[in-house]
């Protein structure tokens, strides 16, 4: 219930910018991507975990995260 609010609370405190963190405001981002996917194991797991939900919240881009032994 809380894991909302502590990872914006994470990042507000080191990103200053998330909000502005959206695909029109990188012009030198390649516009063909279709999809994110992060591979990881463990605690990197969780950490994609994290980049997913930024990824999709900000950049409008679908993402997963996946265990890298299974991929």
């Amino acid at each position: 219930h809380e894991q909302p609010i502590t990872v914006k609370n994470t990042f507000i405190s080191r990103i200053d910018h998330i909000d502005t963190m959206l695909r029109d405001n990188f012009p030198r981002l390649p516009r063909n991507i279709n999809r994110v996917i992060y591979l990881g194991c463990g605690t990197s797991l969780y950490a994609g975990m994290v980049g997913m939900y930024i990824t999709e919240r900000y950049a409008r881009v679908p993402s997963r995260a996946e265990y890298a032994s299974e991929f």
